[in-house]
C-alpha cells in the first residue's frame, strides 16, 4: 500500500491530496516504514516460527478493495458476445 517515505513525501505535501489518497485506504492512513519494519520482525521472530509459504500483506487493507478477476470484466466474453 501507499507508504510515506522520504521518497514519496513530494507526493502527498499538498493536504488535500494526501486526505483524498488516504480516503481510499481502508485503515485511512498512509503506511509508515515502521508498519514494514514490524512485519518483518515478527515474521523473524519465534512468535512465526509455524507460518512458511504465505504473503504477508502490510497494506492497510488495500489488496481487500480490489475487484477479483472473475465473470464480466475479466477479459471474458460472457453471453451473446462470444
Amino acid at each position: 500500500g501507499p507508504t510515506l517515505t522520504p521518497m514519496t513525501a513530494s507526493g502527498y505535501a499538498d493536504a488535500d491530496r494526501r486526505r483524498q489518497r488516504e480516503g481510499g485506504i481502508p485503515l485511512r492512513k498512509l503506511g509508515a516504514p515502521a508498519d514494514v519494519a514490524n512485519a518483518i520482525l515478527f515474521l523473524m521472530s519465534r512468535f512465526a516460527s509455524h507460518i512458511s509459504g504465505v504473503d504477508l500483506l502490510v497494506d492497510g487493507g488495500m489488496s481487500n478493495t480490489l475487484m477479483t478477476a472473475s465473470g464480466a470484466g475479466s477479459g471474458q466474453a460472457t453471453g451473446a458476445a462470444r
